[in-house]
């Protein structure tokens, strides 16, 4: 699962410059042949109605147990799950995980995190986000596998 971070979106977030686009390059790779490929919703700029990290750590609950009308299974299907997540998704990511450490659904699994630049002390422009009351956008997307592949 992919969480993109503050003031970008799942389109831009994970994109080279040169095109590749991370989903797709994880979705050709043989050695991920057999796993679903999620881009997390995460509502991120200054400008739109207010949305706070638990009503992100919600949606990122929904997301994680929604089926995927092409393959009929949710992310929570599978016996392992792997987060990427970049910058204030990773603080998305952490707050997630110690709010559901003790579900059944999540605690069976075996969890991976891999943060890219989240900060873990505090960011500027997050204390900048909070004390403009936490306004962001939503940006939501589900891709299976062929999906991020043809990206």
């Amino acid at each position: 699962m992919f969480i993109h971070g503050f003031d970008s979106n799942n389109r831009d977030a994970w994109r080279h410059e040169n095109g590749s686009y991370w989903p797709a390059i994880v979705a050709a790779d043989s050695l991920f042949e057999r796993a679903s490929i999620v881009l997390a919703p995460f509502y991120t700029t200054f400008t739109s109605d207010e949305y706070s990290l638990s009503d992100a750590s919600r949606d990122l609950w929904s997301q994680l147990k929604r089926r995927d009308p092409e393959i009929g299974r949710s992310v929570l299907d599978h016996p392992r799950v792997l987060f990427i997540a970049h910058s204030t998704g990773g603080v998305l990511l952490r707050h997630f995980l110690a709010r559901h450490q003790g579900d059944p659904l999540l605690k069976s699994k075996y969890v991976g995190a891999m943060l890219l630049a989240s900060p873990s002390a505090g960011s500027a422009v997050l204390s900048i986000w909070r004390s403009s009351g936490g306004h962001c956008r939503r940006t939501e997307c589900w891709m299976s596998s062929d999906q991020a592949a043809h990206s």
